[in-house]
């Protein structure tokens, strides 16, 4: 009897052992004291240390524990729907972690966005104890009837991180003169426009200003606050929000027509170019950097607005051709994906001729003869059975070598061409050796 108690102890250790999440939660608060009201970053690192892959619900509810007073559940959402957020940029229900791996999961902080750090109880100057509890059976969970997380029946095998803590500030001074009309609101964790209006009005120098810029239809009344804000509050994540919001309100080019159009937007460029820059070298919030990266690849060069003008004014008229990818082909041949531009403003007919040949011959291998404008270029595909072969096309002798193309066909080019060439399909690295 004593042998088969043992033996069943043993089995339900084993299945315990075998169920429990390895998965190591640690959190991290930037910064760990703070203004009421004022949202703060749960930098969150997840570790799998085991020797097998470990899942981690995309599910995460955080415990409160009060220096006086009872445990709460903190609430994710303005006006109370919800207890329960999730891990940014994650669509799945849940996450894999390998053996070994650590993952960033941090949920950065924004006035716009779910954050359990705003709940109106924190707003109660004073120290609190954060926990994060990370489990599937949350989202069914009545965590407003619920007090504390630990322990609890309805969690099987809840992840649970660290304790840290948050000391709440006494506002003081315009601190305090902001605050107690911030307690005044209906939901005092929306700031209305309002209530920016009257802490720019009234108390500039609060430390919630840079938190609550009007956003004013006065652009440049709009732009002579963001760089306020940015200046009160410089190395704050909400500062550089601010720099994404001013380099996207002032890249407004103006439309090239003359010299003092292109320095115009010369003069624009050189303001906005360093800003998204400076955004991209330090970025930490991966969607603010990369909305940074995409606004950066959008500004254009020097030699871009020099040739903007020069098209607008109708000195670019020849056709501009580039090799989209190539690929090896059957039997020795190659497969090469051209693309073509027209600069002009009126459609250009060139027929198969000198201005629009290949070589060696065939010259006619079925390149368009029809050049419509548009802001998009034209793509199309041709099989060579040459080593090597060029496309004149007026002044250009374009040279289509597979030796020297870097960039590689994906298997799937004639099905998603154009989902790859505008864009939508990530393109393979490049500088990928030719496939044999």
């Amino acid at each position: 009897m004593i042998r088969q108690v043992s033996l069943l102890l043993l089995v339900l250790f084993l299945t315990f052992q075998a169920v429990a999440s390895p998965v190591r939660l640690t959190l991290r608060l930037e910064p760990p004291a703070e203004l009421p009201g004022i949202p703060v970053t749960l930098h969150i690192e997840a570790e799998n240390p085991s020797a097998t892959p470990a899942t981690v619900p995309n599910a995460v509810a955080m415990q409160v524990t009060p220096r006086n007073g009872e445990r709460f559940v903190a609430v994710a959402a303005f006006r109370g729907e919800a207890g329960v957020t999730g891990f940014p940029d994650m669509r799945d229900p849940e996450i894999t972690l390998a053996p070994g791996e650590r993952r960033d999961l941090t949920i950065w902080a924004a006035l716009d966005s779910v954050l359990l750090t705003r709940d109106l109880r924190l707003y109660e100057p004073g120290e609190y104890r954060l926990q994060l509890f990370v489990a599937p059976e949350l989202r069914n969970l009545d965590y407003l009837s619920v007090g504390t997380l630990t322990g609890n029946e309805q969690l099987a095998d809840p992840i649970v991180s660290n304790e840290a803590v948050l000391t709440v500030l006494t506002p003081k001074g315009d601190d305090a003169a902001v605050f107690t009309r911030i307690k005044s609101l209906s939901h005092p964790q929306e700031w209305s426009a309002d209530l920016s209006e009257m802490i720019w009005s009234h108390f500039p120098n609060s430390h919630y200003a840079p938190y609550a810029v009007p956003n004013t239809s006065d652009r440049t009344r709009y732009a002579a606050l963001l760089e306020a804000a940015i200046a009160k509050a410089p190395e704050s994540l909400v500062a550089d929000w601010h720099r994404l919001a001013l380099a996207e309100l002032r890249d407004d080019l103006p439309v090239l027509r003359n010299d003092d159009d292109l320095r115009e937007a010369i003069q624009v460029t050189a303001y906005v170019r360093p800003l998204l820059e400076g955004l991209v070298e330090r970025g930490r919030d991966p969607q603010l950097l990369e909305m940074a990266k995409k606004a950066l690849s959008e500004v254009p060069t020097h030699g871009d607005l020099v040739r903007s003008l020069r098209i607008n004014r109708g000195e670019l008229t020849d056709i501009e051709p580039e090799i989209v990818c190539t690929s090896p082909y059957a039997n020795g041949r190659f497969v090469a994906w051209l693309s073509y531009y027209n600069p002009a403003a009126n459609a250009k007919i060139s027929p198969v001729g000198e201005r629009n040949k290949f070589t060696p011959p065939p010259f006619d291998r079925g390149q368009p003869t029809e050049f419509r404008p548009s802001l998009k270029p034209g793509v199309f595909k041709i099989v060579f059975d040459s080593p090597s072969a060029t496309w004149h096309i007026d002044a250009t002798n374009l040279r289509i070598d597979p030796k020297k193309t870097s960039r590689v066909c994906p298997a799937d080019m004639d099905e998603f061409h154009e989902d790859y060439y505008r864009g939508g399909r990530e393109w393979p690295e490049d500088d990928v050796p030719i496939r044999k």
